[in-house]
């Protein structure tokens, strides 16, 4: 699950489970990159709608073993400099919430 969602139980039931974060495919296909941009948009939905109550909750665990893009496997269509910045941003961000929850768990 590369959505780090999944937390049922959070403190605020009102939250639902955030949707899996979308993974640009690495094909040209049609079909995947409208799969793409529909789970993009559920994400993006849901992020604007409950990000920071979500990122609030402190009982939230976020999983940080994702699955991280691979800035050699660059998408057909992609500018490759564009590409390998997605990747070290992404990358960058994930090391940012490890680091918030080592923090938080030191406490």
């Amino acid at each position: 699950d590369r959505g780090g969602g999944g937390s049922e139980d959070l403190d605020n039931p009102d939250i639902p489970p955030m949707p899996k974060f979308p993974v640009p495919p690495t094909t040209g296909d049609p079909q995947a990159q409208l799969q793409y941009k529909k789970e993009h948009k559920i994400y993006t939905d849901w992020y604007e709608k409950y990000g920071r109550l979500y990122k609030r909750s402190s009982s939230i665990a976020v999983e940080v073993n994702k699955e991280l893009p691979d800035p050699n496997k660059v998408p057909p269509g992609t500018d490759a400099k564009a590409w390998r910045k997605h990747c070290s941003d992404t990358a960058a961000y994930w090391d940012n919430i490890k680091k918030s929850q080592d923090h938080r768990a030191a406490k």
